[in-house]
């Protein structure tokens, strides 16, 4: 028997733990990790609009450098390849946070994850963000920034 991977449609062995090709993890549960301490000054940043949704940069994490634009409504963030924002790490849980973005104003709740929400190095259950603010879900650290 065989199965197909949902990220990039490679066929993988029935017993296969992961995709082959792209490392998609078929099965298992979250892993829990030790959350990092951020450092770096928190300086003053001048909008230009502020009712244009912004964007999170991955700064830290598989997909580092990857730029993630928003948009109004709810972005789903988890593990899950249906979520909006697919971060896949096992670190991640399958629906971990929900980020609502409307005019210019995002908050990101989560979604009683094993390894939580942080907001600038703070457990958060619900957070209203700010342009500058670093948000880390499992191994990935975020930057939400303007638009680009």
């Amino acid at each position: 028997m065989s199965r197909t991977c949902p990220i990039c449609n490679s066929v993988a062995d029935d017993t296969a733990l992961s995709c082959p090709a792209c490392g998609f993890k078929f099965n298992g549960s979250t892993e829990s990790f030790a959350p990092l301490q951020l450092t770096g000054a928190n300086r003053p940043v001048q909008t230009r609009d502020a009712r244009k949704p912004g964007c999170l940069k991955v700064i830290r994490g598989p997909r580092t450098g990857a730029v993630i634009d928003l948009y109004d409504g709810e972005l789903s963030i988890g593990r899950d390849p249906r979520c909006d924002v697919f971060l896949n790490d096992m670190t991640v849980s399958r629906n971990h946070a929900t980020l609502t973005v409307q005019g210019g104003s995002a908050t990101i709740r989560d979604n009683n994850s094993f390894n939580g929400v942080w907001v600038n190095n703070s457990s958060v259950d619900v957070a209203t963000l700010t342009v500058g603010d670093k948000i880390q879900i499992g191994e990935f650290c975020l930057h939400y920034c303007e638009a680009q």
